[in-house]
């Protein structure tokens, strides 16, 4: 089991228990299975209350490359936020931080939290990208899953190295990723997010 980062008022704990979470006695944390959706748990999750990310639409970038568990060719997804999107720059003392718009399209890695209606869209048209328990961060994020063996594909492993299959190398690898225009607002909490995309002009295009 892993402890998960929740915020639930004790009015709550019922629902919270219902909808999949578990609480430790002994450790006094909450936990989930390792393999166990936590997207309904998603209104708890104190990343919410830390949203980094704005943007009045979005791409969900999508290609086919084995997994590294199974080695069965799967689909790995990403989301891509379009120039014109605002991010937030933290300063040193929080009252400082502020929202700036960035000129350049960008993706986002290491995503704890998205709002509401995304995470409806992505029910639909991603179905095997959710929200999961993170060993590395040692938290929440959304991530890939292999629909053959279930395992877990962080963005380590797809997406945050140079050359891996959702940030290309090159025009060849950069053209087998489809960017899917997701026409819905984003609010989200994310680790990081690229200067820029790779090879972005060579990514096909279509509409959800």
């Amino acid at each position: 089991m892993y402890p998960i980062d929740l915020t639930v008022p004790e009015s709550e704990h019922a629902m919270a228990l219902q909808l999949g979470a578990r609480w430790n006695e002994k450790y006094a944390v909450w936990y989930v299975p390792r393999t166990f959706n936590a997207e309904p748990l998603s209104r708890w999750l104190t990343a919410r209350q830390h949203v980094n990310v704005r943007a009045r639409t979005l791409w969900l970038g999508r290609v086919y490359a084995p997994c590294p568990i199974c080695e069965t060719s799967i689909p790995l997804h990403g989301l891509v936020v379009p120039a014109g999107h605002s991010a937030l720059f933290a300063a040193d003392d929080p009252a400082e931080d502020f929202w700036q718009v960035v000129e350049e399209p960008a993706q986002l890695y290491d995503v704890a939290y998205v709002s509401a209606a995304l995470q409806a869209v992505l029910r639909v048209h991603a179905p095997t990208f959710r929200l999961g328990y993170s060993e590395l961060l040692e938290g929440f994020g959304w991530m890939n899953y292999c629909r053959h063996c279930r395992e877990r594909i962080e963005d380590q492993g797809c997406a945050l190295d140079f050359g891996s299959p959702l940030n290309p190398l090159d025009e060849h690898m950069a053209a087998k990723i489809t960017l899917k225009e997701l026409r819905v607002e984003l609010e989200a909490t994310c680790g990081s997010q690229s200067c820029g995309v790779q090879f972005f002009d060579q990514m096909p295009r279509s509409c959800a």
